[in-house]
């Protein structure tokens, strides 16, 4: 299933911008296990903030649905939408996973969020940003629930000094 999450949360959507939550979740057996939860993992796409790149999305949330994780997959804003939009996408993300975490069988204190590359970067954002004012000001005191329980940064773009990165 695929949420829109400027719809779903009812916020004015930026010009140009995209926030669409894609999940992978693995359904209870009616005759086994019925109230069964688990794990989740938001999986954060790189692209460079240029596109959202696809060999980093599904093919990742499959691997995690392959290890017993609910997987859930962020089409996030790119250019010329910028910063702090994809930052409020990645809060939504979480908070709709949490929010309903029973529906979606969550364990609702075992979210994770991976990110690679530019996603990389997005995802240490939402692991250490989750308190900043821009985020406090669209979600108040429920800031608190964007916070990953823990992430996994994968080649993340998150030095930018000379000679160390690429252009771009």
């Amino acid at each position: 299933f695929t949420v829109d999450l400027y719809d779903y949360f009812k916020l004015a959507r930026p010009e140009n911008a995209k926030a669409l939550l894609t999940g992978y979740v693995l359904e209870p057996y009616p005759d086994y296990c019925q109230n069964r939860t688990r794990p989740a993992m938001l999986v954060i796409p790189g692209g460079g903030y240029g596109h959202v790149s696809n060999r980093e999305k599904e093919p990742m949330a499959l691997k995690f649905v392959s290890e017993s994780f609910n997987a859930f997959t962020l089409e996030y804003s790119v250019s010329p939408v910028g910063h702090p939009a994809q930052l409020i996408e990645a809060c939504m993300a979480m908070l709709y996973i949490r929010e309903n975490a029973k529906e979606l069988h969550v364990i609702p204190d075992k979210i994770s969020a991976i990110g690679f590359s530019a996603g990389g970067h997005l995802c240490s954002m939402l692991a250490t940003m989750f308190d900043d004012d821009a985020v406090k000001k669209v979600f108040g005191d429920k800031y608190l629930l964007c916070r990953p329980d823990a992430v996994v940064l994968s080649y993340p773009v998150i030095t930018s000094g000379e000679g160390v990165t690429h252009g771009g």
